[in-house]
């Protein structure tokens, strides 16, 4: 899973980052709130944290604390 919460909510910026995989792109000064929404919204979703890795490739245990 790959959120982006940029200073730059240009169409180009959101327009590469979801071409480069980001599944959510959001402007820090007018999204704010939705990142809290999401975030509850995939704690809830099962599967939605399964089998994710990070940055550095390893897997890891998803936590449905917040």
């Amino acid at each position: 899973m790959v959120i982006i919460f940029a200073n730059y909510p240009y169409p180009q910026y959101r327009k590469k980052c979801k071409q480069a995989g980001a599944d959510f792109f959001f402007d820090k000064a007018t999204e704010f709130q939705r990142i809290n929404e999401v975030l509850k919204m995939l704690s809830r979703t099962p599967g939605s944290g399964e089998n994710c890795k990070s940055r550095s490739g390893k897997k890891e245990t998803r936590s449905d604390e917040i």
